[in-house]
């Protein structure tokens, strides 16, 4: 089964529709939230144009600021603005740029995270901040606080691939604690050293999986071979071959780059139809992820 991440987005788009215009009719409150992104970064304008489409369907307002910096005065500028802006609106997100690029001689993560660090841990809908990832890893409790959006979106995928999805269940993570049905499955993370795929590790550990971490250095291959479900997010384009796919796993594309001018996931394409059950790109975590970050807003407010 090749995983409809389009369609399931649908889904939860029509729930999470309901849920707004009930606040709505309760509280007279339209939600908004708040974009910044770098505008050097096609994959980052890209990415805020699609979440800016999601929250005009929700009837959420959506503001955006591109960031261009050519000094350390405009990182200054934009910390202050960051903060001033989280005063007027429900949430926050700052977008991560993707490509390799330095800014002011420094690498993109350290000025990512020094403005992520300016957004208020209760108005974080993405959990970028140090403050708000802190949380995560210190207290470790998948069910109390919010998760990243592409984690979030990456569970909602278990709930359909281990087959205990509930279509107006609120919370995956919730879910999952219900059914218990992660216990000692064999997980293999690749990737696992990054942003993404170290919270994912920490939050399938919580619910009790057998985490196996791959990144540099590990023998990916033999990792992959051994594992029940494997979620690979390294940004390598076809990294994992179909052959060491068995046809009773159960595959989660998150990562994604270009190869031969198309956009690739980290799995050769034909590992899909391979396995049991495969989440692809493009058209698996992605779509995901933007409604997820919509859910993550409604959930904070």
């Amino acid at each position: 089964m090749i995983f409809d991440g389009r369609r399931f987005q649908r889904q939860r788009a029509d729930i999470l529709r309901h849920k707004l215009s009930n606040l709505q009719l309760t509280a007279s409150r339209t939600l908004s939230l708040a974009s910044f992104y770098f505008t050097g970064d096609e994959a980052s304008k890209t990415y805020t144009h699609l979440k800016e489409k999601m929250a005009q369907e929700l009837g959420i307002r959506f503001v955006k600021f591109g960031m261009d910096i050519q000094s350390n005065e405009d990182i200054n500028r934009l910390v202050d603005l960051i903060k001033l802006e989280s005063t007027k609106v429900d949430g926050v997100l700052v977008q991560k740029p993707s490509s390799v690029i330095t800014i002011l001689g420094h690498h993109k993560d350290e000025v990512f995270y020094r403005l992520a660090a300016a957004v208020p841990v209760e108005k974080d809908v993405d959990v970028v901040s140090p403050t708000s990832i802190g949380r995560l890893v210190m207290i470790n409790n998948p069910l109390k606080f919010l998760w990243p959006a592409t984690v979030r979106a990456i569970f909602w995928i278990l709930t359909v691939a281990l087959e205990v999805y509930k279509p107006k269940a609120d919370d995956p993570f919730k879910l999952m604690d219900e059914t218990r049905v992660l216990e000692s499955k064999r997980v293999g993370v690749v990737g696992s050293r990054g942003m993404v795929g170290s919270l994912v590790s920490l939050a399938l550990t919580s619910f009790g999986a057998k985490v196996m971490g791959g990144d540099k250095g590990v023998d990916i291959k033999s990792l992959v071979s051994e594992a029940e479900i494997v979620i690979s997010s390294t940004g390598v384009p076809e990294l994992i071959k179909t052959d060491w796919v068995r046809s009773n796993q159960m595959i989660i594309d998150v990562g994604f780059g270009h190869k031969d001018g198309k956009l690739r996931g980290d799995f050769q394409p034909s590992a899909y139809e391979k396995a049991r059950f495969a989440a692809g790109v493009p058209g698996g975590v992605g779509p995901l992820t933007v409604i997820s970050l919509m859910e993550n807003l409604v959930i904070g407010t």
